[in-house]
């Protein structure tokens, strides 16, 4: 433990147990409202052996009120799991105004330090992909609480699919040429040319050239439904109906249908199309 004489506070870094962080949140009376989706993203992580001591504290003003951490410590005791964590107590209550008023760290800042190049797109695919491994298609395309993914579980998967990178470098421009967001197109590349690479590549360099194609392709139905869509200002864009066209035209492709006229997916009203599954 160290203290300092002039300011009283005391730093301290233990080994957190579920039994220790339970009786510190008896003093949990001054706080915001718990996002539970917040205190299960910990905890997951925490299971998952992702916690690492990184500086940030538990902070607890001079009566015992825990000021910032009540996630981390709900997360502990919902997981079960012991962690190494710094915590500072003796701090005025009222320093809790200024806290968690920065910036947190996003998984393209992290890709970014860790020399990644195109981070920020290779940070939304590699999210997305992780998405759709562990909730389905429906969820790949959407940033939502609902199905979060850590940069911990982030940088894993990307150590175990470096290859992910080349579809990253694939798709690089594609959104200038077919409409169609670099996010999306990396997600479906990736999973386009692990069910066949050469129908996945070709797929997709004909999707970015518009070349070597009849009338009827799908991929020349999908890439005049892509420009519809992006012209449109009334339509909005939506990532979950660029992916629905883009997954469609792909089945048809692998099907050999060659007389497509018009491709539609519908996201909202009475009838919502689901995504389909890549075949």
């Amino acid at each position: 433990m160290t203290k300092n004489s002039e300011t009283g506070l005391n730093v301290q870094a233990v080994q957190l147990t579920p039994k220790m962080a339970n009786k510190l949140l008896a003093s949990n009376t001054h706080n915001r409202k718990v996002v539970q989706a917040k205190v299960n993203l910990w905890a997951e992580a925490m299971k998952r052996g992702e916690w690492r001591m990184n500086g940030e504290a538990i902070k607890i003003a001079a009566d015992g009120t825990i000021l910032d951490g009540q996630h981390r410590l709900y997360a502990v005791v919902q997981s079960g799991i012991t962690i190494p964590i710094l915590i500072i107590t003796g701090l005025p209550k009222q320093s809790q105004e200024t806290m968690d008023t920065g910036k947190s760290r996003s998984l393209s800042d992290v890709f970014t330090l860790r020399g990644e190049k195109n981070a920020v797109t290779l940070a939304a695919v590699v999210a997305g992909l992780v998405r759709y491994e562990r909730w389905g298609v429906q969820s790949a395309f959407v940033t939502s609480n609902n199905w979060p993914v850590t940069n911990g579980q982030a940088i894993q998967w990307l150590e175990n699919h470096p290859e992910v990178r080349e579809s990253v470098n694939a798709i690089k421009g594609i959104g200038k040429h077919a409409n169609i967001p670099e996010k999306v197109a990396g997600i479906l590349h990736y999973r386009f040319t692990h069910i066949n690479k050469e129908d996945g590549e070709d797929f997709f360099d004909k999707l970015d050239t518009g070349a070597g194609m009849e009338q009827g392709h799908p991929i020349l139905a999908l890439r005049k439904q892509l420009k519809i869509v992006h012209d449109d200002p009334t339509q909005g864009y939506n990532p979950r109906r660029i992916g629905g066209l883009v997954l469609k035209a792909w089945n048809k492709y692998r099907d050999g249908e060659m007389d497509v006229k018009l491709l539609r997916f519908t996201v909202g009203g009475a009838h919502p199309d689901q995504l389909p599954e890549a075949r």
